[in-house]
């Protein structure tokens, strides 16, 4: 059995204007819309309640908690039977029968907005709240407290174990380790940092804070200086220990004369390829403790000394003379600063991750002061600035928009390909790329605070462990 509709407009025989008298083809609110037509039916049915979807706009949403807490507050209202919530671009949808202003009601309970913020950029948040809000979002992340510093002149193991003795002497400090490929130190406790690079000083070891935005130091001559003296001292130690292998006493009777120049010429190649090893070696005598620079000064050291000897004084040794060592030396000398030089040269390799992070942050930042726009260093900016993102422009820090409409590329934060589009009272990572409009946010996170700062110090400590 079928009704066709009332205005009888249309042709009956056309599917889409009869409605088949059955619950299981066509849904209530057709059905009933369709025999209501009929005056004499009408006046009998009940008034049929709102069962259509609804998506409501919901501002706030900033985490996956926001999400199940708006989600939960929905399912909540009587007879509401489906809730889907987006957290981009900050969409719910809600199927039931519930009125919408129950269900605007109960998002509103739970702690969240269905109209962007109303906030002034001449009217910045106070620095009490803004700390306060930074120690919120901390504790929320479960941020460890710490210090990280950039630790020059270790050589070894011993050097490590010689740091982290002298960092975890420190009043307050709760642990310390120190990467030794890495030459940094991760401490965590409440302490000083000025502190901290005193006793590592005291260490014989020089140290200094690394700021989590501060790009690596990349000092790309050191490998290759390392090289150059591996080179040299190869180089004449192979020399030398050919003309061992021709004539194994041709320095010996050559005189005293040419003993001296082989000699002399081979502690000026050691003082140039192993400098700062015997540097190192005297530091650590003076600490009264011992390091890889010690073995190496030691032994060179022992090479040269004896060789000169027997060259200058043959008639000491019960033998009558003995066999040189200079090439030993240079030649051991060369191949420690060689892997040393391999290895500084691979460490360069590692930092070019944190590097390319660092680079996602603009170095200056658009500030906003009533009808002025000023560009200022991105270390000035203050929690609470108003800041102005130009389309094409990367987001400077981690904020909430206050104006404007634009799509935003987060790709460097989440890997989505597709841009996201960010409104009023929506938050911005920074270090993300702005589309094709122009936003005004207001900062929330600074420095060491931001979403991009976080996550590089969390690669440090990750090349730490």
């Amino acid at each position: 059995m079928t009704f066709s509709r009332a205005d009888g407009a249309r042709n009956p025989s056309n599917d889409d204007d009869m409605v088949a008298v059955d619950a299981g083809a066509v849904c209530r609110p057709r059905f009933l819309t369709a025999i209501a037509a009929f005056p004499l039916i009408a006046p009998l049915l009940p008034p049929t309640p709102m069962t259509l979807p609804l998506d409501i706009r919901v501002y706030g949403m900033h985490c996956e908690h926001c999400v199940a807490a708006v989600s939960a507050a929905l399912r909540a209202v009587p007879t509401v039977v489906d809730v889907a919530v987006q957290l981009e671009p900050g969409l719910v949808h809600v199927e039931g029968d519930a009125p919408r202003l129950a269900l605007e009601q109960a998002i509103e309970s739970a702690g969240y907005s269905l109209t962007p913020a109303a906030i002034s950029p001449h009217q910045p948040v106070s620095a009490a709240t803004a700390n306060e809000l930074i120690k919120a979002q901390a504790d929320a992340a479960n941020i460890v407290s710490g210090v990280a510093l950039r630790i020059t002149g270790m050589t070894c193991a011993a050097c490590v174990a010689t740091v982290e003795k002298s960092l975890n002497a420190v009043p307050g400090v709760n642990t310390a380790t120190v990467n030794f490929a890495d030459e940094s130190a991760w401490v965590e406790g409440a302490v000083d940092s000025v502190d901290l690079t005193n006793a590592v000083r005291r260490a014989g070891y020089a140290a200094t804070l690394i700021k989590a935005l501060d790009a690596d130091v990349d000092d790309t001559q050191a490998p290759a200086q390392r090289l150059l003296r591996a080179a040299v001292a190869l180089g004449v130690g192979f020399v030398l220990m050919a003309a061992d292998m021709i004539d194994g006493s041709a320095l010996m009777t050559a005189g005293r004369s040419s003993a001296l120049i082989v000699g002399t010429l081979c502690l000026a190649v050691m003082i140039y390829s192993g400098g700062h090893f015997y540097r190192g070696a005297w530091a650590a005598l003076k600490r009264g403790t011992s390091t890889m620079d010690s073995l190496i000064a030691s032994g060179t050291g022992a090479a040269w000394l004896y060789s000169m000897l027997i060259a200058l004084l043959p008639a000491t040794f019960a033998h009558g003379g003995g066999h040189s060592y200079f090439d030993s030396a240079l030649i051991i000398l060369g191949f420690v600063n060689l892997g040393q030089g391999l290895e500084l040269r691979a460490r360069r390799r590692t930092s070019r991750a944190i590097r390319a992070l660092l680079d996602l942050t603009p170095a200056h930042a658009v500030r906003v002061s009533g009808s002025d726009e000023v560009s200022v260093p991105l270390a000035q900016v203050q929690v609470g600035d108003w800041l102005r993102v130009r389309a094409g422009e990367r987001v400077p820090v981690d904020g909430v928009v206050v104006d404007g409409v634009s799509d935003v590329d987060e790709a460097m934060l989440t890997g989505e390909p597709m841009p996201v589009i960010k409104r009023a009272a929506d938050s911005v990572t920074g270090g993300t790329v702005n589309g094709a409009g122009s936003l005004l946010i207001q900062a929330q996170h600074v420095g060491n605070t931001t979403a991009l700062a976080r996550i590089v110090a969390l690669v440090r400590r990750a090349q730490n462990a």
